[in-house]
């Protein structure tokens, strides 16, 4: 057999498709550091201060709930997975994104090197090119620490079993990769599933394989029942529920909408709603008139499953914000196009092909050359935001500004009565300040755990932070501090912290069985 081929008669990649490949990742790579500089490492928003304390809690060994506080779905992995970075000296609001970006391209780089690798040196290569190729709008998403791409990196990892479709370890270790996948962050649903039915379509009379995939499946099922029990025996630690429901009704709904849900994470041709779900149904089809009926089967059945989440009420939870956006439940698609893409195997592939170097580098310098006026065009959007939006370097100040009052008052907790930032500051300063005193956000305090803590501690001094100027209104035991227009006192307080609250009439949320 010729030396450029392999023993399957794919040809080999040469010196020159390594270079190819290594140049455009190189784009990739440099493109999403440049969103970093220019975007994660400048905004944040309350959901993303959450996290900071995450990462602080992490890092200190404090592991109080299994999920992203006060709820029973997404995690804190990021948090996780940054603590080197943390203990290193990174800023929580440095390392995080850091770490989103590399979970966000991993499952990119993971797909497209098996591809140039075994398959297709020129599909691997277009694989490799689809975040260059991708809106602004999909680089911004999927650089913010929310958990939003953490399932979709654990899928994405699953793929490498359809690489391996005769291998036994790879029944098990897909189907446990695609439970950890949806344990995570139930998002990822939409890539494992194409993966996962090939395999299936692969092995259909191989005992091994329901085997090995039922174990994958069980102890994936494992970590997921462990995770929601906890929720199950204290509800109080979920405090944002959701309820799941399904109506057909949406999805006829939906169909006009196609552009708001999936135009972000279309490549080429962006805000399309509909050219990812046809390129699908071309691969298919492709695949169905080569007679290659187990590649075009997983590959057809995806713009239907795709309509037919439209259904479920949650993936219409969102607006057009990059913050909030309805795309954050289908930021999977572009793998999927990846993973559609890795079923090619052509048995020649003509020199030609180097001249798709010309679109990521075009695309490459497009995107640097706009991205200041993406990055504005987006964070000015005026549209509704459930999360609130801020530069860190305004929180940050903020927080060097109450740290000062405190220490001068030695102050023991910090309570945000009322404000706009009540994240940012019971979350957030304590996370990028090792002197700020102990927060707690009674009104929606996600921590439960906090609110337990203090319920029959007292601490000497408190301060309070209200922008109504409404706290304690006729107390003599609160004081206003002078030369400021929010922060309130008291001083040699013998109170316990929820007696406190009730005294200065300030609300707290239930936390506990027996209190209202």
């Amino acid at each position: 057999m010729n030396s450029n081929f392999n023993n399957k008669g794919i040809k080999k990649p040469n010196i020159f498709d390594i270079l190819i490949y290594s140049l455009i990742l190189g784009w990739v790579l440099y493109y999403r550091y440049q969103v970093l500089m220019a975007f994660s490492f400048v905004y944040t928003d309350s959901d993303q201060n959450i996290m900071w304390e995450g990462l602080r809690n992490y890092s200190r060994g404090e592991f109080h709930e299994p999920r992203f506080y006060g709820q029973a779905y997404n995690t804190f992995l990021e948090a996780l997975l940054a603590v080197p970075l943390y203990w290193k000296g990174m800023a929580p609001y440095v390392a995080l994104p850091f770490v989103t970006m590399l979970l966000t391209l991993v499952p990119f780089i993971v797909i497209s090197f098996f591809t140039f690798l075994k398959r297709s040196v020129f599909f691997g290569c277009v694989i490799l090119s689809l975040p260059l190729l991708l809106p602004p709008e999909y680089a911004f998403i999927t650089s913010m620490p929310r958990g939003f791409v953490t399932g979709i990196f654990f899928a994405g990892l699953g793929c490498i079993g359809t690489f391996y479709p005769d291998k036994k370890w790879s029944f098990f270790y897909s189907a446990l990769m695609a439970m950890l996948a949806y344990t995570v962050n139930s998002n990822a649903v939409l890539l494992s599933l194409p993966c996962l039915f090939y395999l299936f379509l692969m092995n259909l009379k191989k005992p091994w394989f329901y085997a090995l995939s039922g174990a994958g499946i069980l102890l994936g099922g494992i970590v997921h029942f462990a995770l929601n029990y906890f929720y199950t025996s204290h509800p109080f630690y979920n405090l944002h529920g959701i309820t799941l429901e399904y109506s057909f009704g949406a999805v006829a709904n939906s169909l006009k909408d196609f552009p708001a849900f999936f135009g972000t994470n279309t490549p080429l041709l962006w805000k399309s709603g509909y050219a990812l779900l046809i390129s699908f149904l071309v691969i298919g089809l492709y695949f169905l008139i080569k007679k290659e009926y187990r590649k075009a089967l997983p590959v057809l059945i995806m713009p239907l499953v795709i309509v037919l989440t439209l259904g479920v009420n949650k993936v219409h939870d969102g607006t057009d914000s990059v913050f909030f956006h309805l795309s954050r439940m289908y930021l999977s698609l572009p793998l999927v196009f990846a993973f559609s893409l890795s079923l090619f195997s052509p048995d020649f592939e003509p020199k030609i092909y180097y001249l798709w170097l010309l679109v990521p580098r075009s695309y490459y310098h497009s995107q640097l050359g706009q991205l200041e006026t993406s990055v504005q065009k987006n964070v000015e959007h005026t549209g509704r935001e459930i999360v609130l939006v801020s530069k860190i370097e305004p929180i940050l100040m903020d927080c060097e500004r109450l740290a000062s009052v405190c220490k001068i008052h030695k102050v023991d907790l910090f309570v945000v009565a009322n404000h706009f930032y009540f994240d940012a500051y019971a979350h957030g300063c304590t996370s990028c300040m090792e002197e700020f005193p102990k927060t707690l956000n009674p009104r929606y305090e996600r921590r439960t755990w906090r609110l337990l803590e203090d319920e029959n501690k007292v601490y000497k001094t408190v301060m309070f932070i209200d922008m109504d100027n409404h706290i304690g209104d006729g107390q003599t035991i609160i004081k206003k501090i002078p030369e400021t227009v929010d922060l309130y006192l008291v001083e040699n307080n013998r109170l316990k912290t929820m007696e406190l609250l009730d005294s200065l009439h300030v609300s707290y949320r239930v936390f506990r069985d027996g209190r209202d």
